[in-house]
């Protein structure tokens, strides 16, 4: 490991499913400790726990050259994303972070939203497959209404949020909405395999309708179903920035799809819509807008 390390033209390194458990994490961290040259550090799968991730942690508040890091899946739960937090409260150089597939629940969330408060470098935040619910994405919500350039109102660091998988319904989107209204940062957003029925689809509309940043919605696999994608094109005919919307596996039938056709009419946007419904559905969209789609 350290012979590895010493090499000071290693940028990347990717242990991805080699399952180097707590120790081997502690003899990682402390070969990073004063690298100056890798980026890029991808230790997901590892089964590195709780105890390995504080290790990591400490590297972390010494090691100015990390930028990238990849935990996702190694069985950290909320008193190891503590360790985690506290180390990103002075860290200035990590722009992305994967956590995801750790289940560390609403408890985990509250540490990564103390430190969304005052962090300033984190752009892109992955959290897919943890448990947080309603109350994670509450904390979540409000760290990104506080997660501000001071000089910019509602100007965020955060780019790209993914909270797919996270047992989020209808109330936990309703949190969203001011976050969509007001950020002007945030330009990919994951909310895919959730609980989102038409209601949520409405907050999401009603936070989409002046949104001027967020170019990429993804909801595959939520039951939004017609009525659903009824708010979300509605809101469409306002919004300018969005370019892809992600309805894949979301219940929709004849009556969504006309409203899809209808919006694809209409939108002076270059839209992009990842839809998977069948081929009947499929002929009803060419019958209403072939022109759109550019079929003769």
């Amino acid at each position: 490991m350290y012979l590895i390390l010493d090499v000071q033209t290693l940028t990347t390194l990717n242990l991805h499913g080699i399952r180097i458990g707590a120790n081997g994490a502690r003899y990682l961290a402390e070969g990073l400790m004063n690298n100056t040259s890798l980026t890029t550090l991808n230790i997901s799968d590892c089964l590195i726990g709780d105890t390995g991730i504080q290790h990591i942690a400490t590297m972390l508040q010494n090691n100015m050259a990390i930028a990238i890091l990849n935990i996702n899946y190694n069985e950290i739960s909320a008193n190891g994303i503590q360790y985690l937090a506290n180390a990103l409260q002075s860290n200035t150089t990590l722009t992305t972070l994967d956590i995801g597939g750790n289940h560390f629940g609403d408890e985990g969330i509250v540490y990564i939203a103390d430190v969304l408060r005052s962090n300033k470098t984190l752009t892109e935040l992955y959290l897919a497959a943890n448990d947080i619910g309603e109350n994670g994405v509450k904390y979540l919500c409000d760290a990104l209404e506080h997660n501000t350039v001071t000089i910019i109102p509602y100007s965020s660091t955060l780019t790209i949020v993914d909270i797919s998988d996270t047992e989020i319904s209808d109330e936990g989107v309703s949190y969203l909405t001011n976050v969509l209204r007001n950020n002007r940062t945030l330009t990919t957003l994951k909310l895919e395999q959730n609980n989102i029925e038409d209601t949520g689809a409405q907050h999401l509309a009603d936070g989409l309708r002046n949104n001027i940043t967020l170019t990429k919605l993804t909801l595959a696999g939520n039951p939004i179903g017609d009525d659903g994608v009824h708010h979300l094109t509605d809101a469409l005919r306002d919004n300018k920035a969005l370019t892809t919307l992600d309805l894949s596996y979301s219940n929709i039938e004849a009556k969504g799809i006309l409203c899809i056709a209808d919006i694809l009419k209409h939108n002076t946007v270059a839209l992009i819509l990842l839809l998977c419904f069948s081929y009947s559905f499929s002929a009803i969209l060419k019958d209403a807008c072939g022109i759109a789609f550019g079929i003769q």
